[in-house]
């Protein structure tokens, strides 16, 4: 039998993982979210989605979702934040 690294493994249930936003690599998780802010971590891959999901957020207020700033993370993560105005 082949060793399997930690790392692999933890990947491979990072990716398959079946609750979307609970990993960057499974799409945007959300992590503030009211009526004026909506703040998300997310992949690179995952700013568009991030971008459409601060769009909706702000629409439910009646609002349109302004972007105020990325930060990047070490690794694949970064976290972005709107404005709803």
């Amino acid at each position: 039998m082949k060793y399997v690294s930690s790392s692999f493994i933890v990947l491979l249930l990072a990716i398959s993982t079946p609750s979307y936003g609970k990993s960057v690599l499974t799409g945007p998780q959300v992590l503030v979210e009211n009526e004026t802010t909506f703040t998300v971590k997310h992949s690179k891959l995952g700013k568009n989605k991030a971008n459409e999901l601060a769009i909706i957020h702000c629409g439910n207020f009646g609002k349109s979702a302004q972007f105020v700033e990325t930060v990047r993370q070490l690794g694949i993560a970064s976290i972005s934040t709107w404005n709803c105005q």
